[in-house]
């Protein structure tokens, strides 16, 4: 898990794939297929271009334990 939360625009926390996966109870690769494919948004952070989900972004698409809304 991130250890410290990053903002989006200061005001958003963004998540990694793994903390997204563990918090809502899927496959880390779970949450990547959907990032792929479009089902869920991501922004890109710091030099190594890391694909961060905003906290509304995954609260919108996800329940806790199941899978996308």
């Amino acid at each position: 898990m991130a250890k410290t939360p990053t903002k989006a625009n200061g005001s958003d926390e963004l998540l990694s794939t793994a903390d997204v996966a563990a918090q809502y109870g899927v496959s880390d690769e779970t949450v990547r297929r959907w990032i792929r494919k479009g089902v869920i948004s991501y922004v890109m952070v710091g030099p190594f271009r890391l694909k961060r989900i905003p906290r509304s972004e995954a609260d919108k698409h996800f329940v806790p334990g199941n899978a996308v809304r």
